[in-house]
């Protein structure tokens, strides 16, 4: 499974309320942009009428699925973001989770998704990363050497990395620039508490914890943050984070969107 499957799966509550609260119009047409995952699509399905259909497409160029015999089922695909193979104005609206898809070239993707949209369309994209990701019940200094660590991680892996408005933190600034119209902000709370449920249980083991974390942070702490870091994310240790009763996450996810003028 990939991080992104773990963190839908462990997300599943609070994208489905999204996707709900989304203003879909009766037959409404839907770019699901950024690497798909079927179950985003089902979930965007239920909540269509009227023939309304739902098109999924990734970062990168690859041949398209045959359409399927089902006017209304989900049809994926796996397309350059920056030059998207539907004519304009085809959907109504376009939806982007997690936003490091739009790298490199941030803006030339913004606006690629825009021009796919009809005239008062929307544009909406989802983050994690726009407020500090993960607050956990540990020791405070504990998650402060975490972040920090974190931020020092990510100036190194980014530094070749080309257009530095590629920032989740600037998705604001970039559905302006487009422009859209009425950019609106919402973040909502992802709170977990013991006991976990399996899905959340993966995702941070799998996808925090051994990939976000792992070896990379090891250089970026000191030693006695290392070794308690360590103890708190093996499962095998008697001070694994996961099976305390005390154990809380509070993760936040930020949605932005924006209107084509019509």
């Amino acid at each position: 499974m990939t991080d992104r499957a773990r963190f839908i799966a462990h997300a599943e509550p609070e994208l489905r309320a999204l996707i709900a609260a989304l203003p879909l119009v009766p037959g409404a047409h839907i770019l699901a942009a950024g690497a798909p995952d079927p179950r985003l699509s089902t979930w965007l399905l239920e909540h269509l009428t009227h023939g309304g259909r739902v098109v999924s497409v990734g970062g990168r160029m690859a041949i398209a699925e045959e359409p399927p015999p089902d006017p209304g089922a989900d049809r994926s695909l796996v397309a350059e973001l920056r030059a998207l193979p539907f004519p304009p104005a085809t959907f109504d609206l376009v939806w982007l989770l997690r936003t490091r898809d739009w790298l490199p070239t941030p803006l030339l993707v913004a606006r690629s998704l825009a021009a796919s949209l009809r005239p008062g369309g929307c544009l909406t994209a989802t983050s994690t990363n726009l407020v500090p990701s993960m607050i956990f019940a540990w020791d405070e200094e504990l998650e402060r050497a975490l972040r920090r660590a974190w931020r020092e991680y990510r100036r190194d892996a980014d530094r070749f990395r080309t257009g530095g408005s590629a920032s989740p933190r600037r998705l604001v600034g970039l559905l302006r620039e487009i422009p859209l119209d009425a950019v609106k902000v919402h973040t909502i709370p992802i709170d977990r508490i013991a006991p976990l449920a399996p899905a959340t249980e993966a995702y941070l083991l799998e996808t925090v914890f051994r990939g976000r974390w792992g070896h990379r942070l090891r250089p970026y702490l000191s030693r006695t943050h290392w070794d308690v870091l360590r103890r708190l994310t093996d499962p095998a240790s008697p001070d694994y984070a996961l099976t305390r009763p005390d154990f809380h996450l509070i993760e936040t996810l930020t949605v932005v969107t924006g209107t084509v003028i019509a």
